[in-house]
């Protein structure tokens, strides 16, 4: 799948159309890469299905790519870090340099989503995970100072650990084990 420009070695991540993996059943799927440090490949996912429309980002840093994936979709699920957090815990400025080449900062989710047109976002895969660190309100307050900021309207949920949702982001319970 990866374009003929993308390379280990870079650009992990060149700009892109979404490319349709499958068609079953009435679902289609659809990726593209983004960029996750050195990482590579790395993807997002679309699942269309005639219901709703909901994109996975995978770890990712800021991506037109993902944008473009995500376009109308109705749900999108997409991964966080604080890098304020990771700051004021004295991260070594190497591993800062990756964090910010390999994740998307809490801040700027809100405007992933309004730049795609999508009304709900899932907070997922969140950095730090301990909600010792950051629990999940506060998660939620990140991403509305971000919203704000971004002009973003949308829902926007940090849900805990094991939360299951239905194809519209609206909660359903939890996962049993």
């Amino acid at each position: 799948m990866p374009s003929a420009a993308a390379s280990p070695l870079g650009p992990t991540a060149p700009p892109m159309a979404p490319v349709t993996i499958t068609r079953i059943n009435g679902i289609t799927v659809t990726a593209t890469l983004v960029p996750h440090g050195i990482c590579f490949p790395s993807y997002a996912f679309r699942f269309d299905t005639p219901d709703a429309s909901i994109v996975f980002s995978g770890d990712t840093a800021l991506s037109p790519n993902l944008v473009a994936l995500a376009r109308d979709a109705d749900v999108m699920v997409h991964e966080a870090v604080s890098f304020a957090y990771f700051e004021s815990e004295g991260i070594t400025p190497t591993l800062m340099a990756h964090m910010k080449s390999s994740h998307t900062d809490i801040g700027d989710v809100a405007g992933v989503a309004k730049a795609a047109g999508v009304p709900t976002v899932i907070l997922s895969h969140l950095g730090p995970g301990d909600p010792r660190s950051i629990d999940n309100a506060q998660w939620e307050a990140l991403a509305r100072a971000g919203a704000a900021k971004a002009g973003y309207r949308g829902t926007i949920v940090a849900p805990p650990d094991l939360a299951r949702f239905d194809l519209h982001g609206r909660r359903i319970g939890r996962v049993s084990r």
